[in-house]
């Protein structure tokens, strides 16, 4: 038993520095991405393609039954269920394209745009073709072998950027944003049957066992869909195509630093925590070092952003994205908060309780959902400032309550120990960086890119040293701050045994 929970222990560690890594490197492809579509479109033209997202996140909610994570909870699932997984697959992607074919003059005339509706048809297709993905890489997932998967992600982003910036450069207009996603999904498919030896075929064979364990994800999928879509629907629909356009640029700079971090453990925590779910105190420990491992990164990042966000558009995206500056440091806290809880989530499906994560979702939608539709008509996209920050709060009580039900070994106390030290060191390096930006700040645009990277190595340094002296000052607890310390040491070793050999 001891060398299989190693074993596990071993696997998730090793996947999630896959995905690290994976992440990282599409997060950096992505900043390339929008530096140089920024320069070369308009923001409306960002903002028209942005209306289509809500339209197709809504009609996909048809196919939103969670047919990979039943897979990867089922214990043994036979070759019947991966390919009436994959079967199931296709038929949604059918029907979703043929919902988007009917309801694109209906979205082109909500939005007042006739652009819109081709649009549409054109990401339709797109829907069909992602369909036909190999659901053998699903396997790969359950047994914690992230390396096809970092490949297959990566793949599709590298496609998307060549493909967008081609086309931006011979078009200069939003269809260069389609074509991307268009090939960028090509490449996705004919990629997962190159890494995944796995060859499906049409069945429904097994569709209760899989449709039975799954069919709270449909609920729980609209729930995030209105958390994720309705300011899409409300900006778009009240504020115009550019305001959307800045809120959407806002979202993608502040998310993949923070709340989208949290998306590396999370394909890794729930095959990993799926394999521990019968012993309540394992499980609890695995979600504290989970929490605090997000918290020792992802607080600081959205922190940092929010000291220097005014710097970070002026230089990665230009003046003209100006208005994106005024809410993306409250998007990126609220954003790493809202990322880090999710994982309590994971724990719920891990347990076998979908409507716990949908309970706990609807939660959070109410709050954004509410608060949106009270306070953008008064106050524009300025309104964005206390939507997701309240919202998230009511998304932390709402966990911490279930929690206390479900998984009472997890305590006060356990939230305190993922979260205080990272907190309090980013307040003491946002004081450093906003103390060093005023101290310097110019309006040449050399000097704002001297700026803003000597601000991300004051930031670094500050909130190094300030963690490191609260974990010492704390006796040293075993945790994130151990383990990453072990492994500087053990680097440290290795290249001293190199250089000594």
């Amino acid at each position: 038993m001891m060398h299989n929970n190693l074993n596990v222990r071993g696997r998730f560690i090793n996947g999630a520095f896959w995905m690290l890594g994976s992440k990282l490197t599409e997060r950096i492809l992505g900043l390339v991405s929008t530096l140089i579509l920024a320069r070369l479109l308009l923001p409306a033209d960002f903002g028209l393609v942005a209306m289509a997202a809500p339209v197709i996140a809504l009609v996909e909610l048809l196919g939103g039954f969670g047919i990979d994570a039943a897979l990867i909870q089922r214990r043994e699932p036979t070759q019947t269920h991966y390919n009436t997984a994959w079967t199931i697959n296709i038929i949604f992607g059918v029907l979703i394209t043929l919902f988007l074919w009917i309801l694109a003059p209906i979205a082109a005339s909500f939005f007042h745009e006739a652009r819109l509706e081709k649009i549409i048809y054109w990401l339709a297709i797109n829907n069909f073709v992602r369909g036909f993905s190999n659901i053998g890489m699903v396997k790969f997932r359950k047994e914690l072998n992230m390396a096809p998967e970092v490949i297959w992600v990566l793949s599709r982003k590298i496609t998307s950027l060549v493909v967008a910036t081609i086309a931006a450069l011979l078009l200069g207009s939003y269809w260069a944003l389609i074509l991307g996603m268009v090939g960028s999904t090509l490449v996705g498919v004919i990629t997962s049957f190159i890494l995944s030896k796995y060859r499906p075929r049409l069945t429904l064979k097994a569709y209760k066992d899989l449709i039975g364990f799954s069919s709270w994800f449909l609920l729980l999928n609209f729930l995030n869909y209105l958390q994720l879509r309705t300011n899409d629907l409300i900006v778009g629909r009240l504020l115009g195509p550019a305001q959307l356009a800045f809120y959407n640029v806002s979202i993608d700079i502040a998310v993949p630093f923070t709340g989208e971090a949290s998306s590396i453990i999370a394909r890794v925590a729930f095959p990993a925590f799926s394999k521990i779910a019968h012993d309540r105190t394992r499980l609890s420990d695995g979600l504290g070092a989970v929490l605090s491992g997000l918290a020792i990164f992802s607080i600081p990042a959205g922190f940092g952003i929010f000291a220097t966000d005014k710097l970070i558009v002026s230089v990665l995206l230009g003046e003209q994205w100006f208005p994106a500056s005024e809410i993306i440091g409250a998007l990126a806290i609220s954003t790493a908060a809202l990322g880090m809880l999710s994982h309590i989530s994971v724990v719920y499906m891990s347990l076998g309780f979908p409507k716990l994560s949908t309970l706990a979702s609807a939660v959070n939608v109410t709050a954004l959902i509410g608060l949106s539709l009270l306070l953008i008509p008064k106050h524009g996209l300025l309104a964005v400032n206390y939507v997701f920050p309240l919202s998230a709060a009511a998304c932390a009580i709402s966990h911490y309550f279930i929690l206390r039900v479900i998984l009472p070994e997890f305590r006060l106390k356990n939230w305190l120990q993922a979260f205080w030290r990272p907190v309090t060191a980013s307040l003491v390096m946002y004081l450093a960086v906003n103390a060093f930006i005023s101290v310097f700040m110019s309006d040449s645009t050399l000097v704002k890119i001297a700026l803003l990277l000597g601000a991300i190595t004051v930031g670094a340094i500050t909130y190094a040293a300030s963690i490191l002296a609260l974990w010492r000052l704390e006796g040293m607890p075993a945790g994130s701050e151990s383990l990453i310390v072990n492994k500087i040491k053990e680097i440290i070793l290795n290249l001293k045994k190199r250089h000594s050999s």
